[in-house]
């Protein structure tokens, strides 16, 4: 569904800018790639969301080295959410398109208002929900339910009635 407009030199040049949801709205139609910082500036996704915050990344920990910065990437990583998820977890960022958000962490309220504006302008479609928080409580809710599986397993005895 993502379209760009037919003036693809105009959509590359704002693309390279910062932020505005009037010029956006202007030039695209039905298409979002952003980040959104802790605090709550939006700005494109360029060339993508991966590249944005791996640039972000390497600045906050002053590293000039792709490599390296894919290393420390690596060895933080500790719950193998991949390189993304992993980025937006340790940037601080989160990651939007037009019907969803991503994120490593909680979103801050800034993060939230800044998806709220999106929304209020009609470019954003997804929730405003903390996701991270529900993503939580549902692995929490899995444990529990597996501990219990396990604890009721070794009870389990079979007998045969022959």
């Amino acid at each position: 569904m993502n379209r760009m407009p037919p003036n693809a030199d105009n959509a590359q040049e704002v693309l390279r800018g910062p932020f505005d949801i009037k010029l956006h709205k202007l030039t695209f139609i039905h298409y979002l790639e952003v980040v959104i910082s802790p605090d709550g500036k939006i700005e494109y996704a360029t060339p993508s969301h991966m590249e944005k915050l791996l640039r972000v990344f390497m600045e906050q920990e002053n590293i000039s080295d792709r490599q390296e910065a894919f290393r420390v990437i690596e060895e933080r990583d500790t719950d193998m959410d991949g390189p993304s998820i992993s980025l937006a977890k340790q940037t601080g960022y989160i990651l939007v398109w037009e019907e969803a958000y991503t994120c490593g962490s909680s979103p801050t309220k800034k993060q939230i208002a800044a998806l709220r504006k999106l929304k209020l302008n009609g470019l954003y479609f997804g929730t405003l929900n903390d996701l991270y928080a529900e993503k939580q409580k549902l692995i929490q809710a899995f444990r529990e339910f597996f501990a219990e599986a396990e604890k009721g397993a070794g009870n389990d005895t079979v007998t045969d009635n022959n």
